[in-house]
């Protein structure tokens, strides 16, 4: 029953792209974005696709060791991929929301900070593709139970386009890069640090006494933070 159901989704998004393609549609609705509708793209078959097409991925892939490490930097916007104390690349943000300091609750657009697992890979994105981010940790959810708060809120992304309401959008030609790296290294090897500001050069005392003054517990997510940069 799967392979028929499988087989006549396929069917039909080849009548659909041939009636977009008469109607002049494919502008708005690239086949990308259909597939990723009807959830026919596979990671494997994502990351086939661009070792075929983009052998600068897989050029770019080979630098990376056994561990990576994605850090995103809210003020300067600039996400940056690390393996084994080497950079391999750095990408802008596409797009922002919020402001700094940490997510507290669902629906206050902010992109979280903090230290995190990659959580999972998506090929089916409304984005192009995405990279789940493992918010809320440890830490934030500790938080969260002593001050009873409730609908922290989550699936919190870093894709491809300019979307942003609480994720990290770095456009889909970087997203390409940053997702197959992942897949080949692995989720279990990525660890995703976003920070308020690179606090490679510094600490910024006035941004973080505002943060401290309404989140206390951002002082220990923020020392994470550095500890986790200070590694890189």
């Amino acid at each position: 029953m799967k392979q028929i159901t499988s087989r006549k989704s396929a069917i039909l998004l080849c009548v659909l792209l041939a009636v977009l393609a008469g109607a002049g549609w494919m502008a708005l609705y690239p086949p990308d974005l259909l597939q990723s509708l009807l959830g026919s793209k596979s990671i494997a078959g994502v990351t086939q696709m661009l070792e075929a097409t983009r052998p600068d991925i897989v050029q770019l892939a080979s630098g990376a060791g056994d561990g990576l490490t994605i850090a995103a930097f809210k003020r300067e916007r600039i996400l940056e991929l690390w393996s084994e104390g080497r950079l391999l690349k750095s990408y802008p943000f596409t797009g922002f929301s919020g402001k700094l300091g940490p997510k507290v609750k669902e629906g206050d657009k902010q992109i979280p900070e903090g230290v995190y697992a990659a959580k999972s890979l998506n090929p089916n994105s409304r984005f192009h593709l995405s990279i789940e981010v493992g918010y809320p940790n440890a830490l934030e959810l500790a938080a969260t139970e002593k001050e009873g708060r409730q609908q922290l809120g989550g699936e919190i992304f870093i894709h491809g386009g300019r979307a942003s309401v609480g994720c990290i959008p770095i456009g889909n030609e970087a997203i390409d890069e940053v997702f197959f790296i992942v897949a080949k290294v692995g989720l279990g090897r990525t660890r995703i640090v976003i920070a308020p500001y690179d606090m490679r050069k510094g600490r910024d005392a006035g941004v973080d006494a505002e943060v401290f003054k309404t989140t206390p517990w951002a002082e220990a997510a923020y020392g994470e933070i550095e500890k986790a940069l200070a590694d890189l």
